[in-house]
């Protein structure tokens, strides 16, 4: 099965920036894995694999902000008590509460086990 293709596109420019053993070690999982996933030849549901690829490097639109930010530069937002005297980062801030991603930056994104080498 195929991933979703936002995450596959940015599986294929992860593996393309920063090699496909980081990649693997970065999801918790074997470099052929991250092959048959990128190539779209995994033979299970990619459900969870697209939302982790997404939760770990994807970004996001931050309606606050107005542009595209990376999730974790969203955690970070999301996970910071701001300086009660900065007006912009207390709005954004309170801006993280409502925001429809905040259920998703709660709890920072499982590693899966690393498959056993035979």
């Amino acid at each position: 099965m195929r991933l979703d293709p936002a995450a596959e596109k940015v599986l294929r420019d992860r593996v393309a920036r920063h090699g496909l053993r980081a990649v693997a070690e970065g999801l918790g999982c074997s470099k052929p894995l991250v092959v048959a996933l990128s190539k779209g030849q995994y033979g299970a549901s990619t459900v969870k694999w697209s939302d982790r690829i997404m939760r770990l490097w994807g970004d996001l639109y931050c309606a606050y902000l107005r542009r595209r930010i990376a999730v974790a530069e969203c955690r970070d937002y999301f996970a910071e008590q701001p300086d009660p005297r900065d007006v912009t980062a207390s709005g954004l801030w309170v801006a993280c509460r409502d925001c429809p991603h905040a259920a998703a930056l709660e709890e920072p994104p499982e590693r899966l086990p690393a498959l056993p080498k035979f």
